[in-house]
């Protein structure tokens, strides 16, 4: 079998809960308010939306 130089399978893969995690994280760092982002994640995955959510260390 000879070896192919040009494969077109090499890309990367997000998924689109990674991308609105990141964006959340950016728009708090920046001190707005990233719930919006958060909450798709959560409605899609069927749980209760949640707000005030902040960058930085958990309690506990």
């Amino acid at each position: 079998m000879a070896q192919k130089d040009n494969l077109s399978n090499d890309f990367p893969l997000f998924r689109y809960a990674d991308i609105l995690l990141m964006k959340a994280e950016a728009v708090m760092r920046q001190g707005g308010n990233g719930d919006e982002y958060i909450n798709q994640i959560r409605s899609r995955a069927g749980v209760d939306p949640i707000s005030g959510q902040r960058v930085g260390r958990s309690a506990g």
